[in-house]
């Protein structure tokens, strides 16, 4: 499968600058004379929503070397706790000039890995997902089909490409499918293509993102030029589907469902569907297989799921047991394939999409120094399907504010991470084996002392 193709077709915009597939073959071509390998060595790209970024990452993809991709909305402390897992690696400096990061970590990249994203898979420490480019294409094949892309004229993506629902799951069969792909930075700025009457086509985003532009939107005419919207990275809830589809009438709508892990996608169905406007979730995708184990935790099998975690042997035993992924996520298969997740199965949180684990963000509140412990929790939230509140245990004397508290968590967390309410409280639930039981923190803080 080729990613690009000649064409004198518009392939990317980007502002008022416009490349055809023949420009971005020209462009990638030009790019990869100025790369060179090294056995044992990949390259870090951080991700924007710029020619200069989709270029390198497809000059890297004809290369045949490990392509790392990282967000340009992390920390330097995000971004070094991922990075200190790959070894030695090349990126780019603010002149754009190539630089070797030497590293005394043995390289543990799996050799048919292609791009590697990060998720905070099952631990505190971000995860390596490794996937090879048979998985990708999979991936590919499998979204084309399913969301009926080559029925699609133009995409509007504003979704971040280190993220695989904007990168695997958009972008590239946008480019696979020589479509338009109109890249914006923000929600603001899909706004405006909609009040300028610039808004054809697809548009994609996570449920919280449609929340917004339905706010946004509010008072406006029902919107005729959309014609799929695909949903994906959480819960779209039959009361949200009701809402969007009465904004973009014309548009068919699509649930998917996934994991980083599978390259991601694994489920879609759309608003055709009798059962669309219910709970259910949808179909499987590609060439995927799926089972329910003895606790209704979904497992799903296929081409698409990855290689494993990188330099983790452990826990890709745990999320990959006899070749089958296991997805955390209870669900019910009904006869005619159908499948609607009801909920996790662990403590991960999703928050605009974006999976969380409890402690990682609970060993950077404890960091603090006027802090004991720490216990954060979900809350539902309209925005972003998920927020986090939390409990503390301050030290004797010690005082905080909440401008404190978010004011310190800001060098190390990005700003989804952040809980949203602290609360001062005696201590924390444990079990005998001081394993913290989280479930009981929502009743501990209704008798905490809100910090302000």
């Amino acid at each position: 499968m080729d990613l690009i193709q000649s064409s004198n077709k518009a392939a990317i915009q980007i502002n008022d600058e416009v490349y055809s597939f023949n420009d971005l073959k020209l462009r990638v071509k030009d790019c990869q004379k100025k790369f060179f390998k090294q056995n044992d060595c990949c390259y870090v790209l951080k991700s924007s929503k710029t020619i200069d970024f989709i270029e390198k990452f497809l000059a890297l993809w004809n290369m045949e070397v490990p392509i790392v991709i990282v967000s340009s909305h992390w920390t330097d402390k995000e971004n070094s706790l991922r990075l200190q897992q790959i070894g030695s690696f090349y990126s780019f400096n603010e002149q754009n000039e190539i630089i070797f990061n030497q590293s005394n970590v043995r390289n543990p990249i799996n050799n048919q890995t292609k791009v590697i994203l990060f998720t905070s898979g099952s631990t505190s420490i971000p995860q390596g997902v490794q996937l090879s480019k048979k998985n990708i294409h999979a991936n590919i094949a499998a979204v084309i089909k399913a969301l009926n892309f080559n029925t699609v004229n133009e995409q509007l993506l504003f979704l971040s490409l280190s993220y695989s629902f904007g990168l695997f799951g958009q972008l590239l069969p946008g480019l696979v499918c020589q479509l338009k792909t109109k890249l914006l930075n923000s929600l603001v700025e899909l706004k405006i293509q909609f009040d300028e009457g610039l808004a054809h086509g697809m548009i994609s985003g996570v449920p919280s993102h449609f929340e917004t532009l339905i706010q946004m939107l509010a008072g406006s005419e029902p919107c005729l030029s959309i014609s799929h919207i695909a949903s994906a990275g959480a819960y779209l809830n039959p009361q949200q589907r009701i809402r969007i589809n009465k904004l973009f009438p014309k548009a068919i709508i699509y649930n998917n469902y996934g994991q980083t892990e599978a390259s991601p996608r694994i489920l879609c169905f759309n608003s055709t569907h009798e059962s669309f406007y219910t709970e259910a979730t949808g179909y499987v995708v590609g060439n995927l297989q799926t089972k329910i184990d003895k606790d209704n935790v979904l497992l799903v099998k296929g081409d698409q799921i990855m290689l494993g975690y990188l330099n983790d042997e452990i826990q890709t035993k745990k999320k990959i047991r006899n070749g089958w992924l296991y997805t955390g996520d209870v669900a019910k298969i009904e006869k005619d394939g159908l499948i609607t997740i009801i909920g996790r199965n662990d403590d991960m949180i999703k928050i605009g999409g974006e999976r969380i684990f409890p402690s990682e963000i609970e060993d950077e509140i404890v960091a603090i120094s006027e802090i004991v412990e720490a216990g954060i929790i979900p809350i539902q939230d309209t925005l972003y399907g998920n927020a986090i509140q939390c409990a503390i245990v301050l030290k004797n004397d010690a005082n905080l504010s909440l401008k404190d508290l978010k004011e310190k968590l800001s060098l190390s967390l990005s700003k989804n991470k952040i809980p949203s309410a602290f609360f001062k409280v005696k201590s924390l639930p444990k079990n005998n084996n001081g394993k913290l039981l989280r479930k009981e923190i929502p009743e501990l803080i209704k008798f905490g002392e809100r910090i302000d």
